[in-house]
């Protein structure tokens, strides 16, 4: 990591010769450059210099020189795309917590109104020594970002009576294909704490929000679908919150899955945790979906405080044996040097423990909007996938890899899944309808992915 005595040196020497705003581009280049190549900063600009004096050398040509060695295969109009945020890294006396420490949470706020529900009742015996304090409303929360964002309120609960508009549409871009796919909100926050979570640009609320009034939830969104039946087949729960890693704690499960048993939706709880304890014996009618997203144990310190990979396999083994259909998302995947074999091995050991349940497998590369990468990089300065060979995506303004090295991935991906299995329903995730007919040469893809999966998995 690069210490604040070497960055404040660099951007004051920089700064002489450049000004503020192009000395944090500089900065920001010669810091990705020396963590990439685990060299020192001093020596990244001493090399880009060419033995030229600070003083005789242009901006454009001093940024041009880094850029080509930060982004090596990167095409000069892919160059002209790269986002340059000033870095805010934590200081040195800053000490984030553990990310292994077992969920307990230091602050608890239930709201009047949720007092009576049982989830406040649950939440209170579990952690009688823990103060609870009555809001009136979930907004008296609301801080400053900065002021909560070493922690994420990982460790703050508030428990609320959520309003009757918690199931959207999954919000893909419009220049991506659509998967006809829904949110069901079930709680807002998460105590995981992955590098790549999109919460950390997005979330506003220092806790995690957990609605109590969820089957008051269910039955209004019955009445919705009794006046229009078939809006939607699949419903998933993972979008703001992992679906299971507190269902100990919330019993959302023993709700929401006999809900649905006779529903003609699907209702899909993804998740990176085998708390699974609390399916295996409910009837679930076979419209319950167990979904895992899934990385290489290469990646696992990417991924903090969520159980390993062998362990959510073996969860999914269990979860086959009750007769759940299981799915998984290898998503985000990451680039890095000898990545493909990785990913082989992810995928025999994934059809080592399931294999007929498997209903359906997605594959979404590594996208992150522009801002996250700061928010991240402040809360998790070990991580290194921020250092790939990423660029402002045109279609949606997103950071990704190239279209070509997304499209090789995912063909490679197809490959290996298939040698396993070739009629499992494989997706894209986020992608754009050309990056769909080159991985799968224009099939098997006609329409809606919830319509392809229904065909595809009967």
């Amino acid at each position: 990591m690069m210490s604040h005595a070497v960055l404040a040196h660099l951007r004051e020497t920089l700064a002489e010769r450049f000004g503020k705003n192009k000395t944090e581009e500089l900065c920001r280049l010669i810091y990705e450059i020396a963590r990439r190549e685990e060299n020192e900063p001093l020596n990244i600009l001493t090399l880009a210099l060419e033995g030229s004096a600070l003083e005789q050398i242009r901006f454009t040509t001093l940024k041009q020189t880094l850029l080509k060695r930060r982004f090596p295969n990167l095409a000069p109009e892919d160059l002209k795309r790269t986002y340059l945020a000033p870095l805010h890294l934590p200081s040195e006396s800053e000490q984030i917590p553990s990310m292994r420490e077992l969920f307990k949470p230091t602050a608890i706020f239930i709201e009047k109104r949720a007092k009576h529900y049982p989830l406040a009742g649950r939440v209170m015996n579990a952690w009688p020594e823990v103060e609870m304090v009555e809001i009136e409303a979930i907004d008296e929360l609301r801080r400053p970002k900065k002021d909560w964002m070493k922690d994420f309120g990982k460790r703050t609960l508030a428990i609320s009576v959520e309003p009757f508009d918690l199931v959207k549409p999954c919000p893909c871009s419009t220049s991506t294909v659509s998967c006809n796919y829904y949110l069901l909100n079930i709680g807002y926050g998460c105590p995981y704490d992955c590098t790549y979570c999109y919460l950390q640009a997005y979330q506003n609320l220092p806790a995690i929000v957990l609605p109590a009034n969820l089957e008051e939830f269910l039955a209004h969104m019955d009445q919705k679908l009794e006046l229009k039946p078939g809006q939607f087949t699949r419903i998933g729960t993972g979008e703001y919150a992992d679906s299971l890693a507190l269902d100990w704690l919330t019993e959302y499960s023993k709700i929401l899955v006999p809900h649905f048993k006779d529903k003609a939706v699907t209702l899909e709880l993804k998740t990176k945790s085998d708390c699974i304890e609390n399916l295996l014996n409910l009837d679930h009618g076979g419209r319950t979906v167990i979904a895992w997203s899934v990385n290489p144990e290469r990646f696992c310190n990417e991924e903090k405080k969520t159980a390993a990979v062998q362990e959510r396999l073996r969860a999914a083994k269990r979860c086959e044996e009750a007769g759940y259909g299981t799915a998984f998302h290898f998503d985000p995947l990451i680039l890095a040097e000898g990545c493909e074999k990785d990913y082989e091995r992810l995928v025999e050991m994934l059809f080592d423990h399931v294999n007929e349940s498997i209903r359906w497998i997605s594959l979404g590369a590594l996208r992150f909007h522009k801002d996250l990468r700061r928010a991240a990089e402040y809360r998790h300065p070990e991580s290194q996938i921020f250092l790939g060979e990423g660029r402002l995506d045109p279609l949606d303004e997103k950071m990704r890899y190239t279209a070509d090295s997304r499209i090789r991935l995912y063909r490679e991906m197809v490959r290996q899944i298939q040698r396993y299995r070739q009629n499992t329903p494989i997706y894209l995730c986020m992608e754009s309808p050309e990056v769909w007919r080159s991985v799968f040469e224009g099939k098997p893809y006609q329409g809606k992915i919830d319509q392809w999966i229904a065909c595809g998995s009967s």
